[in-house]
C-alpha cells in the first residue's frame, strides 16, 4: 500500500484522492498512518473478506462474536496473517492520550486553515465539536468529500453540521 503525507491544502487533497483511485492509500503524519483512503469497490471486497473473516472466527472463548473490523486495506503479505491480528491493528498508531489531544487539534487547525483558504470561515470550536460528533470517520470524511467543487464544500459543511 502506497503512503502519502497528511493533505494540508486543497490541491494536496484531490492529489490524495487521485491516488486513492488507483488503490489503497495510507494517509501518514510523522510515519503514522491516520487514515487510509480506497476506491469504494476495494472497500466493498475487503468488507465482504472481514465479514467471511469474522464469521469463519466464531466465537471466542467466552462465546461472544468477534469485534474485528475493517479499516484498511492489506498487502498480499498482510492478506496471510493469522486471523488473530486484526488488519486495523497494524495501523492504529499508537500515541499517548495527551498526544492523540495534540493530533486532533492539529488536525483541526488544518481542517479550519483549508476551509478558510476557500472563503469558508469555520471557528476551531465549531471543527472541534464536529471532530467530537464524528470521531475517527471525521477525517475520512472531510478528506472523501472535500475538493475545489462547490456542491462538495456544501456537503461536506451540511455532513458537519457548520454554516458557511
Amino acid at each position: 500500500m502506497r503512503s502519502v503525507p497528511f493533505p494540508t491544502t486543497p490541491a494536496q487533497v484531490r492529489a490524495c484522492l487521485a491516488a486513492a483511485e488507483a488503490g489503497a492509500i495510507a494517509v501518514e503524519r510523522d510515519g503514522v498512518a491516520l487514515l487510509v483512503v480506497m476506491p469504494v469497490e476495494e472497500y466493498t471486497r475487503l468488507a465482504e473478506l472481514d465479514q467471511r473473516s469474522a464469521g469463519a472466527m466464531g466465537s471466542d472463548q467466552t462465546g461472544s462474536a468477534s469485534d474485528t473490523s475493517l479499516v484498511a486495506a492489506s498487502d498480499s503479505a498482510g492478506a496471510a496473517q493469522s486471523a488473530e491480528e486484526p488488519i486495523h491493528a497494524r495501523l492504529k498508531p499508537d500515541l499517548d492520550e495527551q498526544a492523540r489531544r495534540r493530533s486532533v487539534a492539529d488536525d483541526v487547525e488544518r481542517l479550519v486553515a483549508v476551509l478558510a483558504a476557500e472563503r469558508i470561515t469555520v471557528s476551531p470550536d465549531d471543527a472541534y465539536a464536529a471532530w467530537k460528533r464524528h470521531s475517527d470517520d471525521f477525517a475520512a470524511s472531510w478528506l472523501t468529500l472535500y475538493d475545489d467543487d462547490d456542491a462538495n464544500r456544501q456537503a461536506l459543511l451540511r455532513h458537519l453540521d457548520l454554516k458557511a
